[in-house]
């Protein structure tokens, strides 16, 4: 019996090339192809897919936030995400909210194949690489951590190097480049540590710093 999947991506161009991939042979039927979250739910909706293929970056919004609606209209659908962003924030974040798998676009064609088999399986599939990069981040970070103020504990490794990058006087957009994220991006991790933080504005970031022996108060005087 054929995984039935749905394909979600903003280029139609790569939509295609995963639908000629997944329809090689008979373990994998195509039943629909979405470009925006709009309509990756309407048809998650209609067809029930046993897998939904979902790129991170839609017309609409960001493939995150849309990981929710489409489980909740498809309670039994598996999402693989499908991304170039191999940041072990994001990686993180999507297995939260429920995605069951995720595998980078540079990746070969197997890597994908294995990844649906295994989340049809009831597993969960990261590609080697975002395995290591996830890793790599608990361990670099939470080791620097335990010697900052405890307050800061819960923050992410992203979320962490973006409050250094802030607290140095770095904007949005400066941020941005020397992360290679997204300016959007940015800012949703700059509100995201706020949340954590319980701050509203830069500079309770910076008193937070301080504290935390991250920042002297001579370096922004």
């Amino acid at each position: 019996m054929s995984h039935r999947v749905l394909i979600v991506d903003d280029h139609r161009i790569f939509r295609e090339g995963v639908r000629n991939l997944l329809q090689q042979g008979t373990e994998f039927e195509v039943v629909g192809e979405a470009a925006d979250a709009n309509q990756a739910i309407a048809l998650a909706s209609k067809h029930q897919p046993d897998v939904v293929v979902l790129d991170l970056m839609l017309e609409d919004s960001d493939g995150l936030s849309a990981i929710a609606p489409i489980r909740a209209h498809s309670p039994q659908s598996k999402i693989v995400v499908l991304s170039m962003n191999d940041d072990e924030v994001v990686v993180s974040h999507a297995l939260q909210l429920g995605a069951r798998g995720f595998v980078l676009k540079r990746a070969s064609s197997e890597d994908l194949r294995l990844a649906l088999r295994a989340v049809e399986a009831g597993g969960i599939y990261l590609s080697p690489e975002v395995s290591e990069n996830v890793l790599t981040g608990i361990h670099t970070t939470g080791s620097r951590r335990r010697s900052i103020a405890p307050g800061l504990s819960n923050l992410s490794p992203r979320e962490f190097e973006v409050l250094e990058l802030v607290v140095e006087g770095k904007t949005s957009k400066d941020v941005a480049q020397l992360l290679n994220l997204r300016v959007e991006t940015v800012r949703t991790y700059r509100k995201s540590v706020m949340r954590k933080l319980g701050v509203n504005h830069v500079a309770g970031l910076v008193n937070l710093a301080v504290q935390a022996g991250l920042l002297r108060k001579s370096s922004k005087s």
